[in-house]
Order: C-alpha cells, then structure tokens, then sequence
C-alpha cells in the first residue's frame, strides 16, 4: 500500500499567542511546521501477515517547542514483528540530511559554540542516521475511544473482576556512528512501562514509569539526546523546560541585569523580558500516577501527581558561561484534569502546580551574529514582584489542553 501525505502543524501558533496550545513554545518556535511524505507498506511480508515493511521518503520542518527546529529530508525503513498476540519487535534505520534551527543557545549554554564559524559547523545540514530497534508487550489493547467500561453483564468492552488490568512495557535503543552514516556518534536507550487498573464501573487507577540515557560524542545534536516537561511529561513543566536551561533577555532585560559577584540581579523585572531555553539533559527518570473518576458516561475527571529527575554531564569545553548553572533538576507536580468523549476522541484539559523556587540560571543576550554571556541570574517567574499569596498560586498553574489520556 503507498501513502502520500502531507501536513502541518502550528497553523495558529503565532496568531493566538500559543494559546490553546501552549505547548509549540515562543517566537521562532511558533512558526508553521509542515511535512511531506511517501510511505509504501507491504503488510505480509513472507505471506504469514505477522512481518510488516515499511519503507519511506519524508521532507519536514519540525520544531521541538523552546529547542530547536529540525528541516530535512531522508529515507525511513522499519521491520516490524508481531510476537504472538501481546508482542511486537522492530527494527529501523532512519538516515537524514538535516539541519539544527533556532538551537544557538543550546550549543551555546552546553558548549561555548555561541556565534561564528563554530556554531555554523554544528547547525550546518549534517547527517544524522540512527538504527534502533525496540520491542512492545501489552495486554488487551484499551478501547479506540475513551469510554465507561461496560459491568460484565453488559454490551461494549467489558471488565472481569478477574483481569482489571491494562499494562504496556516499550524498550528502545537508537544507536548512530560512522558505520551507520552518521556525522554524530551515540547510543540512546529507553524503557517505559504503563499499567491500568479498573475499579468497577466509576474508576480507575493508572501509571506511568520512563527511563532514559544517552551517551556518545562530546557534542550532540539536539534530537539526540533527552528533554523532559510538557503535556505528555511532567505537566507542572512548560514544554521540554524541565531541566537544564538557560535565559535569553530582550535588551531591556539587558538592561536591567546588574550584575555584583558574576550572578546578575533581577530587581522586579517582568519575567517576560526573559525566555527560558532548553540545555537537554543525558539521564532522565519520570514517574506519574493518575486516579480517574467517571462524573457521567461522557465527562471524567482526574486527579494526578507527576514527578520528574533530569540530568547532563559536564561540559569539558571549560568556558565563561558553560558548566554553570543548573546541572540536574527534579520536579513533583499535582494536578487536577477534565476529560469528555468527543468524536475527534478524548478531549483533555489539565490544570498542574509548578511548585519550584527562585533559582539560578545563565542568562544571555543576542548581539549581531552572536550570543553573549552575562552570568547568572536569580530567576523566579512566579514571585518576582512579591505578589499576593492567590497571585502567585495562580501563576504557578500550568493549564494544557490535548486530545488522548495521558498513558
């Protein structure tokens, strides 16, 4: 079967100010991402319809919100196994001639590479051609919408007192070097395990567990390596800003940085003169656990704690400005979520709490054709102006809106 496709995504972003979907990040970031592709898929391979091929072209322009933007074109080969009825391994390679947008502050922040000839070597279209494989268990399958589980006695998908669960485990590995094509030498693994445990016909309790490593070269590429917080991470987190980061200022925030002992002072300056930029992180562990009220056939609510640890490895590039800052981060967050059955499948809102205090990140501001160091600085978003006790409550509320559980 051939498939031609092409999409696009972040149609709005930019006209709405990100909101509802204020996981697509800020300036650049909000630009209109596309894609191209040609996708042919032979589903029996050796006749026995257990082997899948796929085999695809692709050209796109991605953005990972507040990283980088990805704008490519390669090839996508994936085999794929089912292992009797709950297991699947497969196997892929995906080469690609691609380069990093917008990702100056993170070759930057990680490595001192902020402007010049160095920079333009790491961003240039380079070759990036990772081969992995990964491999599915699962129970029953949960149903194509989300839905009130019918009592035994019942039409529609129903639950046995004796087998209330749904669980998933998913492991990975991506490995990229010379001998694969690539310009970039790495080795990623993954683990993720999902569990659902029904309570009669009005509740549920799930979980969530994710591992993951990276090693390799010295300097990485962004999609190479670990970003954490957002929607289907860590919700108290903005999009992939759990973690390493650092601060880009607007030339008033500039202006107003004062800097005593290399660490800048933030006297009642709008946080918006700042926006926080992703670092990556090289080991990361996330955990989330979520209690699921059925209010009627069509509305559930959900109540949620997310806990999240990141972490990088220091730089050996011993510069002005790199090293510094936040090395390894942690977050729990609560939260409170909204889910209605719609025909576009499950609606979700999700209210989380960001409970973290001022902390120190470095901060940077963009000159022509570069990027300079000004220290660090004492962040706080949330209570910068000494604010009332419901203010500054209210500002650590991240709202996120999306389509699908969780996990």
């Amino acid at each position: 079967m051939l498939t031609l496709s092409a999409g696009g995504s972040n149609l709005l972003a930019a006209e709405t100010g990100g909101f509802p979907c204020s996981g697509t990040g800020e300036g650049d970031f909000r630009g209109r991402d596309w894609l191209l592709d040609a996708d042919l898929l032979e589903p029996a391979l050796f006749g026995d319809g257990s082997t899948t091929l796929r085999i695809g072209l692709f050209a796109e322009r991605w953005s990972a919100a507040n990283a980088y933007i990805r704008e490519g074109a390669g090839l996508r080969l994936a085999l794929t196994r089912e292992l009797g009825s709950r297991a699947s391994l497969q196997l892929r390679y995906q080469p690609e001639r691609t380069r990093r947008a917008a990702a100056d502050l993170y070759f930057c922040g990680n490595w001192a590479l902020c402007g010049g000839a160095p920079l333009d070597e790491v961003t240039r279209p380079r070759w990036f051609a990772p081969a992995g494989a990964s491999l599915a268990l699962f129970s029953r399958p949960a149903p194509g919408q989300l839905q009130r589980p019918a009592p035994w006695w019942g039409a529609g998908e129903r639950i046995s007192a004796a087998d209330p669960w749904r669980y998933g485990l998913r492991t990975s590995i991506d490995i990229a070097n010379p001998a694969s094509g690539s310009d970039f030498a790495f080795v990623r693994a993954g683990i993720e395990a999902t569990a659902t445990r029904a309570i009669g016909r009005t509740a549920e309790i799930a979980g969530r567990l994710r591992l993951a490593g990276v090693t390799g070269d010295e300097i990485l590429p962004p999609d190479a390596r670990l970003f954490a917080g957002g929607l289907g991470s860590v919700r108290g987190a903005a999009q992939s800003l759990l973690g390493p980061a650092v601060l880009l200022a607007d030339s008033a925030g500039a202006a107003a940085c004062l800097p005593p002992r290399n660490v800048c002072i933030l006297p009642a300056v709008d946080p918006d003169h700042y926006r926080l930029r992703p670092l990556a992180a090289d080991r990361l562990a996330e955990a989330s656990l979520e209690a699921r009220l059925w209010l009627s056939d069509g509305v559930q609510l959900a109540a949620f704690v997310d806990a999240g640890w990141v972490a990088r490895r220091r730089s050996d590039a011993v510069a002005e400005g790199v090293a510094l800052g936040i090395e390894r981060e942690r977050l729990v967050s609560p939260g409170l979520g909204l889910r209605a059955v719609s025909p576009l499948g499950p609606l979700r809102l999700d209210l989380a709490w960001d409970p973290r205090d001022a902390r120190d990140v470095p901060l940077y501001y963009r000159t022509e054709g570069s990027v300079a160091f000004l220290g660090l600085a004492r962040y706080d978003p949330f209570e910068w102006d000494r604010p009332r006790p419901w203010t500054a409550f209210r500002r650590r509320i991240r709202i996120w809106i999306g389509v699908g559980q969780p996990f």
